[in-house]
């Protein structure tokens, strides 16, 4: 199954190693070794799953082949660490920064439609310090942190953060996702522009 790694087809790794699990013949010392294979072949495919009970799934994304493959497993463990439910999902990096950027609310009504959970989206390059116990308690269709500039001057403006985001698994929602998505397909603006 080596062999797969060294070429790149991590489909067909994550195969053999499906195969080897279920050989109760193999060894223990081989069990374990199989069974990071199969955690690296999955996650190399954009695959990688963790388990939780909590009442909502975080959704992530990284570009495969840039520093985000790294970053995100800061993110992930922090995830590990609170048994939170999660799906991170590796994309091809699109024709540039802005374009990756729109590709959050496919992530997030795929991972809706997934797992029947509201959704709270956390950027691939956050950490996690503690509980994510207050998503727990929200009640409304979508959540988001605003940032007020320049308070109390003349020029001052609210800036909605995209960074952490939380969506209901209602019909509001993902009539607010499809309209996200319409609107980034017509422009190449960040999708923070486009989600305010």
């Amino acid at each position: 199954g080596i062999d797969y790694y060294w070429i790149g087809d991590f489909k067909k790794a994550e195969k053999h190693c499906r195969k080897v699990a279920r050989n109760k013949n193999v060894p223990q010392n081989i069990a374990d070794q199989n069974q990071k294979n199969l955690q690296f072949a999955l996650e190399r495919q954009g695959k990688v799953k963790g388990k939780g009970n909590k009442p909502f799934t975080v959704a992530s994304m990284f570009t495969v082949g840039t520093e985000y493959e790294a970053e995100i497993q800061k993110l992930k463990a922090g995830l590990d660490k609170f048994k939170v439910k999660y799906e991170l999902v590796g994309v091809k990096p699109q024709s540039s920064w802005e374009k990756n950027t729109q590709m959050k609310p496919h992530i997030i009504k795929l991972v809706m439609e997934k797992y029947k959970t509201p959704v709270v989206w956390i950027d691939a390059d956050a950490t996690i310090h503690k509980p994510l116990d207050f998503f727990a308690n929200v009640r409304g269709d979508i959540a988001f942190h605003t940032l007020t500039w320049s308070k109390g001057q003349p020029n001052e403006f609210n800036e909605m953060l995209v960074g952490t985001l939380w969506f209901n698994n209602n019909k509001k929602s993902i009539n607010f996702l499809n309209g996200w998505i319409n609107l980034n397909n017509q422009n190449d603006l960040p999708d923070g522009k486009n989600f305010q």
